[in-house]
C-alpha cells in the first residue's frame, strides 16, 4: 500500500521514475532513523514525512 501512495504523490508532483524510486528509499531510510512503521504514524505526520522525502531528493537532483 505505502509503494502505491508514494508513487501517486511522486506522479502528481511530476517527478520521474527514477525519482520516485529515491524518494521510496528516502522515506524508508527516515522511517528506519525513526524506528517506525508507516501504521505508526497519523496521516498528518505521514503527509510530512513524505513531503520531506519528496523535498531532500527534488534537492539533490533539481539543484
Amino acid at each position: 500500500m505505502l509503494a502505491w501512495i508514494v508513487a501517486a504523490a511522486c506522479m502528481w508532483r511530476g517527478l520521474t521514475s527514477d525519482e520516485a524510486d529515491a524518494v521510496a528509499q528516502e522515506l524508508t531510510d527516515r522511517l528506519d532513523i525513526l524506528t517506525l512503521m508507516p501504521t505508526d504514524l497519523t496521516a498528518g505526520e505521514a503527509r510530512d514525512v513524505l513531503d520531506a522525502a519528496i523535498a531532500t531528493v527534488l534537492e539533490r537532483t533539481r539543484a
